[in-house]
């Protein structure tokens, strides 16, 4: 289980490191918050091209800061969301984050609660 403190500063690290392409964060028990302030680390990141965040706690609220996230990411080729909570909503933020990306190739969002 990660917390927010750890977070943050791995979200400093991604925004400065340049090196990093793949980040594993499945079953860490990430939150919103949590998805806030990684988001703002890989928003600036321009190495990470997979992402993996199944298995946590994140809602449509945590979808909004990804969506936006993938306004501005352009290196992210992989995104997996499976097993969360995430509803409708959420589903509709990452379809308009991702009409302002191109470099998404793989999206997975299985075993949530959209319908």
């Amino acid at each position: 289980e990660l917390r927010v403190k750890d977070i943050k500063a791995i979200s400093k690290f991604l925004s400065v490191n340049q090196g990093i392409e793949l980040i594993d964060l499945s079953a860490c028990q990430l939150d919103d918050l949590c998805m806030e302030l990684l988001c703002y680390g890989v928003k600036h990141n321009h190495s990470v091209h997979h992402l993996l965040l199944s298995k946590n706690k994140l809602t449509s609220v945590g979808c909004k800061y990804i969506g936006y996230c993938l306004q501005h990411n352009t290196c992210l080729h992989t995104l997996w969301l499976r097993q969360n909570q995430i509803e409708n909503a959420g589903l509709k933020y990452i379809a308009q984050g991702l009409h302002f990306n191109c470099t998404l190739r793989k999206l997975s969002m299985d075993d949530n609660q959209i319908c």
